[in-house]
């Protein structure tokens, strides 16, 4: 098991987590955004906004970026959608 399953879990590790390269996340850090999603259905929507936007930038998919405003402006969370 990593040393990162000991650790406090914070906003910082949480974000650091959620926005990490897919490939990178250990299967215990899955489980913790897994558990996270089930929390609430915000933090869902927010986690996979989040995860898609990351996916956008990394990639230059700049075409794609209008599509993914459109989904966080019709998106469940209120920070997203102003």
């Amino acid at each position: 098991m990593s040393s990162s399953s000991h650790r406090p879990l914070t906003p910082s590790r949480v974000t650091a987590l959620v926005l990490r390269r897919p490939e990178l996340i250990q299967p215990n850090e899955r489980e913790i955004i897994a558990q996270l999603q089930t929390a609430h259905s915000d933090l869902k929507s927010a986690i996979e906004l989040a995860q898609q936007f990351a996916s956008v930038v990394r990639q230059r998919l700049s075409g794609q970026l209008d599509a993914w405003l459109n989904k966080a402006k019709n998106s469940s969370v209120s920070l997203l959608r102003s």
